[in-house]
């Protein structure tokens, strides 16, 4: 059968390299496709001369089979947005996928999470990152690149003007490894979404990345979730965010902002103070932080003096009662302010004037809003 465009339904056989829903998009996600696969691949590429969208992602090609479906794309010279994800790519794989970032004038999209990629494989590829002008979106996260391929990586963005999102979730990048970005985006002026979550920065490692912040004024996207980042580390961010102008989507979720054993909630009210003076953020995410009742007391005072921020996700955070009320007396002062709060330890009661409160925001805030 064949679908609009011309393009032959396969779905089903695993192993099957024929099916392409959408015109101009080969979709052959999670077909269990292996190396010796990749003859195939590559005829259906060269029957399908306008595909631009190549998705391969969730199958189990390696080093091999990607050389060679790599070099078919390189040699099309049409193919826009390739996604790899979730393979059984190395660093073999990357002196091919290196070459195609070299050479390419039409690559616009590289997705290569979800692999085995270690640093001799990042730095092939920055190599090539080097020399692409088309590239705007490259996701590497959940590789195993480490601190070395990082800095390759950074290294390649000092001089790099096409470059607008980049995902490095999940690498251990490590302290030298933010050093090396913190150096790279203080001078790019083109990357404006930046995710690095789940890489174990710790406070280091924050304190690392704050002078990117303070001099950076194009990124306006910037994920720190999952990195254990304490109260330190959050008071060198929030520090450098109040001279900060350009980010207006910050992600602190499941870090370490308090601890309720030791009393300590300084991050939560350093985060208070850069909800009160900074004019940027519009969203912001600490859930999974222990704020507890204190913490969330500090925020709420500041959202009654914060104009602009849009969002605020303070899901998982041992809020109780007492918390929960002074958020709610924030919201009912700010009637376009969106609040995700569920999964607390508030009760019923509580939860039931949010949710009318919630209820009344304006279309605009209250848009998938619904918090639990």
């Amino acid at each position: 059968m064949a679908t609009e465009g011309g393009y032959p339904d396969t779905s089903g056989a695993c192993g099957s390299t024929e099916e392409v829903e959408v015109p101009n998009t080969l979709d052959l996600s999670r077909r269990d496709l292996e190396d010796h696969n990749a003859d195939q691949v590559v005829t259906a590429l060269e029957q399908h001369s306008s595909v631009t969208v190549v998705d391969l992602s969730d199958n189990d090609i390696g080093d091999r089979g990607a050389a060679q479906i790599v070099n078919a794309i390189a040699s099309s010279k049409m193919v826009t947005a390739l996604s790899m994800a979730n393979n059984d790519l190395r660093d073999g794989a990357t002196e091919s996928i290196g070459g195609l970032l070299a050479g390419s004038t039409t690559l616009t999209t590289l997705i290569l999470s979800g692999n085995r990629i270690m640093a001799e494989g990042a730095e092939r590829l920055a190599a090539g990152l080097a020399k692409n002008r088309s590239v705007s979106t490259f996701n590497l996260g959940y590789n195993q690149i480490g601190a070395y391929g990082t800095e390759c990586i950074a290294a390649s963005l000092e001089d790099n003007d096409v470059l607008h999102t980049l995902d490095l979730s999940g690498n251990r990048i490590g302290v030298q490894g933010a050093a090396g970005l913190s150096k790279a985006l203080a001078k790019n002026c083109t990357v404006t979404s930046m995710a690095l979550s789940s890489n174990d920065l710790l406070d280091t490692g924050a304190e690392a990345l704050a002078p990117f912040l303070r001099e950076n004024k194009t990124v306006t996207a910037l994920d720190l979730s999952s990195n254990r980042i304490k109260a330190l580390g959050v008071e060198k961010i929030c520090a450098a965010l109040e001279q900060n102008v350009g980010v207006t989507t910050l992600l602190l979720a499941v870090n370490d902002i308090c601890d309720p054993k030791a009393d300590c909630f300084q991050g939560a009210e350093r985060v208070a103070a850069v909800i009160e003076s900074n004019s940027t953020i519009t969203y912001l995410d600490v859930s999974g932080n222990k704020l507890g009742d204190k913490g969330a007391g500090a925020i709420a005072a500041a959202l009654n003096k914060n104009n602009t921020l849009a969002g605020i996700n303070l899901q998982s955070n041992y809020i109780g009662d007492d918390g929960a009320r002074q958020i709610l007396a924030a919201m009912e002062k700010r009637r376009t302010l969106q609040v995700w709060i569920g999964g607390n330890s508030f009760g019923d009661d509580v939860g039931e004037s949010i949710a009318a409160a919630l209820e009344k925001c304006t279309p605009a805030a209250t848009d998938a809003s619904t918090r639990d």
